[in-house]
């Protein structure tokens, strides 16, 4: 109303000439806003019949021209056109991001329920759908992470520790674990396990499915030597996310103990936390992939035992209490941006080492490789001769752009490993290999956190032909011209 009078006496007295023939018409105008004083301004815009209405307007719509939008009632410029478009409702955004704010912007989704199925996820960051990386982001709590998508509810099996065998297994039905890995098949292979301890031992044979534990705990009531989770033949099995923790006996055993059973079963471990009493994983035969994982074996060493024929990959792992062998022709270990600490096998007679390739009742030894990871206070034990990792035959491991140091002894000894652009403190012996950089302090930051400073000589001095793209903490590499020796990657 006010800046409607404003118009019209700013008009009269620029024109005095139109004032007295105008006065009478001015006069009733005004007389005509102080009637209609709660009408809107002519030139306040709205955007729809709830919005015109707050302003006692009646029509459905107050639209700005061509070039302005509405925004709280007024026409604005509108913003450059590689800015979020600005709104006050969905229907002022275009098609590529059609959704408004509270903060009047367009973008793609304000919530998840406005993403495809293909892009399930509304990132609180970016406004935009993406894949999901996390079963929390799921309606069905279950998160496919090698396709990004959600699972249906209905394909998913849900069991939680006080879960019955009677119950049906649905997200408002849980039942028992032991129950839910019965009830696999090829139209339920999602087990979805609910926060909390589990007590069961688990045996598994010929199913195939993914189990996800992220928040559970399963703790077996054992006795004697035992096992938490016996994968059998035939068995193909993915686990994300479980706690397993044996009082008295092993963590995982996967494979019959017979090396001509088929088919062979295979174990996929991500984001485990295993801690044994015994073994953690005991593979005979077992094909086995294990990614960004904690393993503690408090008195027996290996943690790992990988028999012959048997296959491993560990990437991004912890070794704590003991190590990694791989025994016998025909088996193979492969251990990369892992670290190797407080090794309970320097404390036993006869230890094979944190990581070690050996005979196991074949001429050959079995196969072990590392790289880019981190042993500390303890010495690899090699044997003599070529090892099997290298084409020969004889015990020890190869590895390369690694740091290895010991308490007790050089970080290497015996002539059956090879070294090369590697760090190795204290080193009296010749290493069998190239590149190396000998009783040289790695200069960790301290404080039981074995990172590189930024003064480490192990800093862009990796191989400069060696690929790898991450560190155990998830650093991208290189962080510099080069990668850096060790299982951490110097961020600046």
């Amino acid at each position: 109303m006010h800046r409607s009078l404003t118009f019209l006496v700013g008009e009269l007295t620029y024109d005095a000439q139109r004032q007295h023939a105008y006065g009478m018409r001015f006069l009733g105008a005004v007389a005509l806003l102080l009637v209609a004083c709660t009408k809107p301004n002519p030139v306040v815009c709205c955007t729809s019949p709830a919005d015109c209405n707050s302003l006692g307007a009646m029509e459905t719509s107050r639209p700005c021209t061509d070039g302005f939008v509405c925004i709280n009632h007024e026409c604005s410029t509108a913003p450059p056109s590689d800015a979020a478009p600005a709104c006050t409702m969905d229907s002022d955004c275009p098609t590529t991001a059609p959704h408004c704010t509270t903060t009047n912007v367009c973008v793609e989704c304000t919530t998840s329920s406005q993403c495809s199925p293909s892009s399930p996820v509304c990132d609180s960051d970016t406004s935009s759908c993406r894949a999901c990386a996390a079963d929390s982001e799921c309606s069905s709590n279950a998160c496919d992470t090698n396709t990004g998508l959600c699972i249906s509810a209905s394909n998913v099996l849900y069991a939680s520790p006080n879960g019955a065998d009677a119950a049906s297994c649905t997200q408002t039905d849980p039942c028992s674990i032991t129950h839910a890995i019965a009830s696999v098949d090829s139209g339920h292979a999602t087990v979805k396990l609910a926060a909390g301890t589990y007590t069961p031992q688990l045996s598994i044979t010929g199913k195939t499915f993914i189990l996800h534990g992220v928040g559970a705990t399963l703790a077996p009531n054992q006795t004697g030597a035992t096992t938490a989770v016996t994968v059998g033949v035939g068995t193909h099995l993915k686990i994300i996310g479980l706690s397993i923790t044996a009082s008295s006996g092993s963590g995982i055993d996967c494979g019959p103990s017979d090396p001509n059973a088929t088919p062979v079963p295979s174990l996929e471990l991500d984001n485990m936390n295993i801690d044994t009493e015994q073994f953690v994983l005991l593979a005979y035969p077992c094909y086995l992939v294990v990614r960004q994982s904690h393993f503690n074996a408090r008195t027996v060493s290996p943690a790992a035992f990988i028999a012959s024929p048997s296959t491993a990959t560990f990437d991004r792992c912890v070794f704590e209490g003991g190590g990694v062998e791989s025994a016998g022709a025909g088996a193979s270990v492969r251990v990369s941006n892992s670290l190797f600490f407080n090794q309970m096998s320097e404390q036993m007679t006869g230890s094979p080492g944190p990581l070690s390739g050996k005979n196991f009742g074949t001429a050959t030894a079995g196969e072990a490789y590392a790289s880019f990871s981190t042993f500390i206070g303890s010495s690899l034990l090699c044997g003599s001769g070529l090892p099997a990792c290298a084409g020969g035959t004889g015990d020890g491991v190869c590895i390369d752009n690694s740091i290895l140091t010991s308490t007790s002894g050089d970080a290497v000894q015996g002539a059956g490993c090879s070294v090369s652009h590697s760090i190795a403190m204290p080193q009296a012996a010749a290493l069998n290999g190239s590149s190396n950089l000998v009783n040289v302090d790695p200069l960790f930051v301290g404080g039981g956190s074995f990172a590189l400073k930024s003064s480490s000589p192990a800093v862009d001095a990796a191989d400069p032909n060696a690929v790898d793209n991450v560190d155990l903490v998830g650093t991208l590499r290189p962080q510099g011209p080069r990668n850096d020796i060790g299982a951490y990657e110097y961020k600046p």
